[in-house]
Formats: C-alpha cells, structure tokens, sequence
C-alpha cells in the first residue's frame, strides 16, 4: 500500500522528470511546473513537520555495499544495531543515562525499519508512533536525538579540539562513546555512511574523516575530570547562565549547569570571598579546557587566614 508521503515523493519525482524533459524554448511550461514542484516540495515538508513519525534515511558506501544492489547481511545488522543504540543513548536525559549497563528502551525513543533508501544502499527508518504527542512532547522535530548525533559527527570530523570541546561538555559521556564505537566500526569495516532527515543531512566525504572523528573521540583525546581551586567566586550571570572564578593566576568563566534557587543568598554567602570550587573540566586534544559549575554544594567556603598583629622590633 502506497502511503501519503509515498505518493508525495512520487508526484516530486513525476514533477522533476518532466520539467528535465521540457525544451528551453518552453518557458512558460518550465515555470509553471517548477512553481508546482515548490509546492509540492513544501507540503511534503509540512507533512514531516506534523504529527506524523520522524523518518531519518541511513545510507551506506564503500566495502561492503555493491553499489545500489546490495550490503552486505553481516555489516548491515550489525551497523543498524549500533546506530539504534546511539540514538537510544542521544534520546535519553543526561540525568537517568547510567554510563554503564543497559541504556533504558523507551518506546517512543525506537527506531523501526520501514523500508530501503535510494541511492547508495541503506535504509529509511521512523520513530515508533509513540514518539510523537503533540502538546505534550517538548521537544519539536526533528528528533533532537537525531541532530545531536549528525552534529557531533560533523563537528568531529571537519571541527577543530576547541568546538569539539564546546559540543561534548553538554552530551553525555555514553552518548559520546555510542558515536565512537560506530565510527569504529564503520573505520575497521573499510566504510562510510551518509545520515538524512527533515532538512538536515550529513555524509563522510573521505574516509580520512572517520579517522580523524575517531582519533578525536578517543579516551586520550578527550578528557573529561574533576578539578578543585583556591580563589574567590567574583561573579554569578543566571542570564547567560555563566560565572567567573578568580585565582591567584588566571580568571576562570565557566558554563552554569545547574538552577540557582536564591541567587541573593549565594551572593551574600559566597561572592568575594575565599573558597575552593570543583569544576568539571573538558578537554579536547590540545584545545583549552572547558569549565562547568555542576551544583551550589561544589562551591566551599575556606576558613579566612586570621591577620596577626604588627609588633614593631623598635
């Protein structure tokens, strides 16, 4: 049974092939289907902006794809799998994402095949129908999950140790290492992938780039700690949710991660005076780390050093 979107793809694909066919001295003609094809374009981008499943396009190339023919059943199994499991980790909220043992299975979070795509062989797969409750789902389409995950590999594969940095400090560690392990995979089995959805599409264009995303990915590149400092908290920015820490040799400003609930108390209790604060630090090959503030509770106040009094030896 031919779908709505179906029918849709056929008619722009009808639509297209005809306007190719139309002479150059057909001008009117020319411009009466192209104006036609706009609108169809345009509502089948209305239809994936509604209510309607989010569909994204997978697509594979190099050693194991026999061109639009076939992949092979091993790779392909394996490859969707892995794929599943990294939009599992982008889908889930950083607070209830264990960075170990299963990944929970929402349902409204499961990637369910429906068909092949065109083009290099792959495969065109939706969210489950509970993905989507309109009024109630906060996050719009796209999938949010989707473009965290075509971001982070574009940005590791074309970014510098720097954006890197910025990107991964807001992702879940899993998440990262979800993405590494496919990129890992596609590296060893000699392939390249290319990932489409909505308006956003992103492909590999050599498989230099997997290397590079991999190397950038890895635990000796990316690094992510714990660090204490001594020094005075010298500001506070909800707006821009934002602070500054001074010590003894540099300035730090870093990102706010949680909700203050009385920034006037924080301010009087803990503003210019002397403390040690424990920040998370990410870091990125040889970019510059990156700080958060993650609680209140990691901001400790330091007993100040009594001033003893001056005696004169006169």
């Amino acid at each position: 049974m031919i779908n709505e979107r179906d029918s849709i793809l056929s008619e722009i694909a009808t639509l297209e092939r005809m306007i190719e066919d139309i002479p150059s001295s057909s001008i009117f003609e020319r411009h009466s289907l192209e104006g036609k094809l706009e609108d169809v374009k345009k509502e089948l981008k209305e239809y994936d902006a509604s209510s309607h499943p989010q569909r994204v396009q997978i697509t594979f190339d190099g050693a194991p794809v026999r061109g639009t023919h076939s992949i092979d059943a091993s790779f392909a199994a394996k490859a969707l799998d892995m794929f599943s499991e990294t939009h599992l980790a982008a889908s889930t909220p950083k607070d209830k994402l264990a960075c170990q043992g299963p990944i929970p299975r929402d349902a409204k979070n499961q990637l369910l095949i429906t068909g092949t795509a065109i083009g290099s062989f792959g495969f065109e797969l939706e969210l489950s129908n509970e993905e989507i409750l309109p009024g109630v789902d906060k996050e719009p389409l796209p999938n949010n999950a989707l473009k965290k995950i075509t971001d982070l590999l574009e940005c590791a594969a074309r970014g510098t140790d720097d954006e890197v940095a910025e990107m991964v400090e807001n992702i879940h560690k899993r998440t990262i290492k979800k993405v590494r392990e496919f990129l890992e995979f596609l590296s060893k089995q000699k392939a390249t992938c290319k990932i489409s959805f909505a308006d956003r599409a992103f492909s590999f264009e050599k498989p230099e780039e997997i290397e590079k995303a991999c190397n950038i990915l890895s635990d000796e590149s990316l690094i992510e700690q714990e660090r204490s400092f001594i020094g005075e908290l010298t500001g506070i920015l909800p707006e821009t949710g934002s602070f500054e820490f001074k010590t003894d040799d540099e300035i730090i400003i870093g990102k706010l991660n949680f909700q203050i609930k009385n920034l006037q108390k924080l301010y009087s209790e803990k503003i210019s005076k002397k403390t040690e604060i424990t920040l998370k630090s990410v870091k990125v090959g040889s970019g510059k780390p990156r700080y958060s503030l993650e609680s209140e509770d990691k901001i400790k106040l330091l007993p100040e050093t009594p001033q003893l009094p001056f005696t004169s030896n006169g």
